[in-house]
């Protein structure tokens, strides 16, 4: 039976450097209060609005989606149990 040759890890080496994942950092400009904005879902029809994340977020047979601020103006409120 032929003896089997182990395997050789060795590095490649790397011809090029590797591109930056992320861009410097430059001057940010100022955001405005709704772009900080949360979205969430708001289920029509029981009143509760569900946060990014959470179980029932996009999932409801009829409802829509608008910020956690206009949910709430419109008199829409949290789930309790999320």
């Amino acid at each position: 039976m032929p003896r089997v040759q182990p395997r050789r890890n060795r590095r490649r080496k790397l011809q090029q450097p590797l591109p930056l994942l992320s861009k410097p950092a430059t001057a940010q400009k100022p955001t405005s209060p709704a772009s900080n904005a949360v979205t969430v879902w708001v289920n029509t029809g029981s009143g509760i609005y569900h946060k990014p994340g959470t179980r029932w977020y996009g999932k409801t047979k009829h409802g829509k989606y608008m910020t956690e601020a206009d949910a709430i103006r419109a008199g829409y409120h949290t789930a309790a149990k999320e």
